[in-house]
């Protein structure tokens, strides 16, 4: 053997520089990844917020507005259906309004309010600049004694699909007994 070689030779530098760049490449997905399980659940978390907001503002609604929201019959406020949740800027009051004529299901979603101006926190935890992609959908239905308030809230992030989230609330009757 000859002791006076020096240096590496092709194939070791080769293997070398392979190892160092799959493990770069490697850390470089498993940030990514991190990256977009956190933006994910952002997203996550805000869409129930929205949901449990409406939710709460429809109970408002409800309380504000007693007997006609548990009258369900053709033509009147609250008849069953699509409405859009929105807040009036002076009085801060939230306000359902059905939508007409009443859309498909997939066409019955609606931005969610400040989701356009300055609290656009969904749009930016999903990093997406398209509207019409993120909206809330409220549809409101008659059960035995109450109304059946279903709630989605609809989002894409960039390269992912559709995700929708859900909540369905009953509302009963609860001021009144009905003899």
């Amino acid at each position: 053997m000859n002791k006076n070689i020096r240096g590496l030779t092709i194939l070791e530098v080769v293997i070398a520089t392979s190892i160092l760049g799959i493990t770069l490449a490697s850390t470089i997905m498993v940030m990514s990844r991190i990256a977009g399980f956190g933006s994910g659940n952002e997203a996550r978390s805000l869409s129930i917020n929205y949901a449990q907001e409406a939710v709460d503002a429809i109970k408002n609604i409800r309380d504000n507005e007693y007997c006609m929201f548990f009258n369900a019959d053709a033509g009147t406020k609250y008849e069953n259906g699509y409405f859009d949740l929105t807040r009036d800027a002076t009085t801060n009051q939230w306000a359902l309004t059905r939508i007409n004529p009443q859309p498909a299901a997939a066409n019955a979603f609606r931005d969610i309010q400040g989701m356009d101006g300055a609290d656009n926190r969904m749009r930016q935890a999903v990093g997406m600049d398209t509207p019409n992609t993120t909206g809330r959908r409220i549809n409101i239905d008659s059960i035995t004694g109450g109304r059946r308030i279903t709630i989605d809230i609809s989002w894409k992030p960039k390269g992912m699909p559709q995700q929708t989230y859900t909540t369905v609330s009953d509302i009963y009757k609860w001021k009144y007994y009905d003899q």
